[in-house]
């Protein structure tokens, strides 16, 4: 009986088209074609820490590619430190024998690892792997009701006026990287303090429309000017947010749900509702 090699890699620019025809296959139920084909023209065009994948990883098998990872690398807070979002996991069934090559040549870089969009028979898979469990649900909240922040001012992020210097350097990047993305990028003024906030707009069924909050500090600052941030949005008929949590944030007008959790391995423990140059700003997920 012939025996069977497969070899893990880094994904080449020459492996992009036979990449997207796997996810398409894999993902055929909840994603399209041109779904797979934006999100790897996304990884093509943005910068990546030098070192590191643009793309993720592949196993190959006599040269057809048999399983794929995304991966997608960017630096912590402008710092050196670098976080990786596990993404789009997939291998054909007849090679799901050899996945734990796959996963093993994803995890060879000492980084942070995520994972904020597991699937619910994953979640043993992602503890045995060593993952640990940062957020346990969200809050689906109508902020224009909120108690409080409405005395803030909210504007459109705008690239000119926005570097005169008054955002933090970093801030001001993933504020212009990610309105590129498509992504609704605020800056709040309140009591002499600028806060940026980024929001991904949704749409489901029955064609609600909603947001959800991708970049922003902690709880206690959204609900500082959760009113002023809910009127914004509001205006662009997206009065509904989706909002990192571990429990029920009060005066925020929403409700939690304990499900949809979110994972990380390594050392650096991902801070709430930091979700920049994640696969939910850049593929829409």
């Amino acid at each position: 009986m012939p025996r069977t090699v497969v070899r893990c890699r880094d994904i080449a620019e020459a492996d992009v088209e036979d990449v997207i025809d796997l996810l398409t296959a894999g993902f055929r139920r909840q994603r399209d074609r041109a779904f797979w084909t934006n999100a790897l023209s996304r990884l093509r065009q943005r910068s990546v820490p030098t070192g590191y994948s643009r793309y993720g990883c592949l196993m190959e098998c006599e040269g057809r590619v048999v399983g794929v990872i995304l991966q997608i690398f960017a630096p912590i807070d402008g710092s050196e430190r670098v976080r990786c979002n596990f993404s789009s996991w997939w291998v054909m069934p007849a090679y799901r024998a050899f996945g734990a090559l796959l996963v093993s040549r994803a995890f060879r870089h000492k980084v942070t690892y995520t994972n904020i969009t597991p699937a619910p028979h994953s979640l043993p898979i992602l503890e045995a792997q060593g993952y640990r469990r940062y957020c346990s649900g969200r809050v689906i909240a109508m902020p224009m009701f909120a108690s409080r922040g409405g005395d803030a001012v909210v504007r459109a992020f705008d690239e000119t006026r926005d570097a005169a210097g008054h955002l933090d350097p970093t801030e001001y990047q993933i504020l212009k990287d990610h309105a590129s993305y498509g992504c609704i990028c605020l800056v709040c003024e309140k009591g002499g303090k600028t806060v940026p906030f980024v929001f991904a707009p949704r749409k489901r069924m029955l064609a609600l429309r909603f947001a959800v909050l991708v970049y922003g500090s902690a709880a206690g600052e959204f609900l500082d000017f959760a009113q002023a941030l809910g009127r914004y949005l509001a205006r662009q008929k997206l009065p509904f947010v989706v909002i990192d949590a571990n429990g029920p944030m009060p005066g925020a007008c929403g409700i939690y749900f304990s499900r949809k959790p979110k994972f990380f391995r390594g050392p650096d423990r991902p801070r709430l509702n930091d979700h920049a140059y994640t696969e939910r700003a850049l593929f829409g997920s």
